[in-house]
This record gives structure tokens, sequence and C-alpha cells, in this order.
């Protein structure tokens, strides 16, 4: 449910990102003879870069933050055996029905700090912190 969720947006992105990508780019290709698999390896994947760093970060910020989808399906709990329990409700479960907000507090900040962490190694998987800068 939750990737339906956000797949269209994400088409969205991505189809923006085509968008404006030069057709001049791809008729010069045509000219010196690249058929279609070499120009989408090398000028479209290219210039996705950007906007497929922007997708993957806001999904994995997304997927960390996932609260509605096993609160509904649930009604409140984590499910059977908590399977469909996840940080973000765990966070609730522990403020809101222990009424234990300091842990639930220090446990968004944990959060937090592993949502920062994982997009920095997106942001140096994708060269945005390079050397060459």
């Amino acid at each position: 449910m939750a990737t339906w969720r956000w797949t269209g947006i994400n088409i969205l992105y991505f189809n923006s990102g085509l968008v404006n990508i030069p057709r001049e780019l791809y008729e010069a290709a045509i000219i010196d003879g690249a058929n279609a698999f070499q120009m989408f390896w090398r000028i479209t994947l290219p210039l996705l870069r950007p906007t497929t760093l922007f997708v993957i970060v806001l999904s994995i910020i997304g997927g960390y933050q996932v609260f509605v989808e096993p609160f509904i399906l649930y009604t409140g709990g984590g499910g059977p055996g908590d399977g469909g329990l996840t940080m973000a409700l765990l966070i609730y479960r522990t403020a809101f029905t222990s009424f234990n907000f300091g842990t639930a507090a220090a446990m968004g900040v944990i959060l937090a700090a592993i949502i920062f962490v994982f997009s920095l190694i997106q942001f140096r998987f994708f060269g945005v912190f390079s050397r060459e800068d």
C-alpha cells in the first residue's frame, strides 16, 4: 500500500526530469550512430542523476516515517507479533500509549540521525560531495 502511495509523485518527478533533457542531445547521438540503449545509458541516465538522487532520498525518508498505513491496518498496533510495527509507530506508541514522552523524543532524535546518515550516504554515492568540486 505504501508503494502505491508514492508511485504517482515519483512518476511526476521522473517525468519532469525527462522533459528537461534537451532533444538536441538525442538528435546529435542519432547522427553519431548511437542506438536506443546507448542513448539511454549515456544521455538519459546521467542527466537523470539529480532526479534519481532526489527520489531516493525522499523515498528513504518516507520509508522511515511510515505511520498511517500500519496504524490504520492494525488499528493502532503493530499487528500480529508486531510485524507491522514501524519506527514512527513505535515512537507514537511509546509517547501516547505508555506516556513516556522523554524516551519517545530520544527515539525521534535517533530516527532523525539515522535518516541524516542515510541521506549523506546517498549524496556520497551519487557524487554530490565529490572531491573534484
